[in-house]
């Protein structure tokens, strides 16, 4: 990527902040949604370990495909959240990203 990486998400900003859902069971579900489908350009996540409290996910860690569906698809999911869906479900983000093409 020409463009100078940038942070998309951190679970540092998440963490000890009072969230009603477990931030790292968000950014796990999302880490490996992108890895599963072809968005990520590295290995994300381990799914057998869990997340250091460093973990973050780059600009430079997705595709150009992945930062067309962090910017749509993905933000309906985190409003999703916030309205109280469970944050290991990732059919909506399958349905979006089916949206994506």
């Amino acid at each position: 990527m020409a463009d100078k990486a940038f942070v998309i998400e951190k679970l540092g900003w998440y963490i000890g902040k009072g969230f009603l859902h477990d931030p790292k069971v968000k950014l796990r579900t999302l880490a490996l949604f992108l890895q599963e489908n072809g968005l990520a350009t590295r290995q994300l996540v381990d799914p057998a370990l869990d997340l250091a409290d460093d973990f973050q996910i780059s600009s430079a860690d997705v595709t150009e495909r992945g930062l067309r569906f962090l910017k749509g698809g993905y933000q309906k999911w985190i409003k999703s959240i916030d309205r109280g869906r469970d944050p290991a479900d990732d059919s909506l983000l399958k349905r979006e990203l089916e949206k994506l093409g």
